[in-house]
This record gives C-alpha cells, sequence and structure tokens, in this order.
C-alpha cells in the first residue's frame, strides 16, 4: 500500500493522481523485480483504489499493467450529506441499504 507521507485534504491531491500512479508503478516493477532476484514467484492479481482520485490512479495502473481494477466505492457520511444538502449542492442519494 502506498500512501502520502502527511495528511493533506483530497482536493489538494487531484492535480498529482498522475505523478502517484507513475511512481506507484515504478514502486511495484522495482518489487516484483526485487522478489524474483530473491527467487520468490510474486505476480500482482489487480489493483485497487477507494474514493475517486484513488480509483483514477488504480484505473491508470492497471490499465498500464495489463492487470484487473477493482473499487471501493465511498459513501456520504450522515453529516456530510445534511450540510451538502443545506448547500443545494446535491437534492438526492441513490438508495443503498446502511450497514
Amino acid at each position: 500500500m502506498l500512501t502520502f507521507p502527511t495528511a493533506r485534504r483530497k482536493e489538494d491531491l487531484w492535480p498529482h493522481v498522475r505523478e502517484f500512479a507513475d511512481r506507484t508503478l515504478v514502486h511495484v516493477r522495482r518489487t516484483l523485480g526485487r522478489l524474483a532476484g530473491a527467487g520468490q514467484l510474486a505476480e500482482l492479481w489487480a489493483v485497487h483504489g477507494h474514493y475517486a482520485d484513488a480509483g483514477e490512479a488504480a484505473a491508470l495502473v492497471a490499465q498500464t499493467l495489463g492487470c484487473p481494477m477493482l473499487m471501493t466505492g465511498h459513501s456520504l457520511g450522515r453529516n456530510k450529506k445534511v450540510r451538502i444538502r443545506a448547500q443545494r449542492c446535491i437534492n438526492s442519494r441513490i438508495p443503498v441499504p446502511e450497514w
């Protein structure tokens, strides 16, 4: 798993999604090469993204490596939903079960 070293607002990361994907590719290839050099068989089965920006990075990485991409959507929290509706940015939400 790759993460940014310090907390940032996700909106501040959007201009860097492609760079993150490129650096992830370097890391994955280096790690797989290192494992192969040590005689450990390893293969990348899939790339996972969570939330929209990570999903975009995951899609870029998966497409380049030719492996499946998995996406876990992110729901709006109750407090955020109330705030967004108050600002009239969103009027409704696709109904889904609450877990």
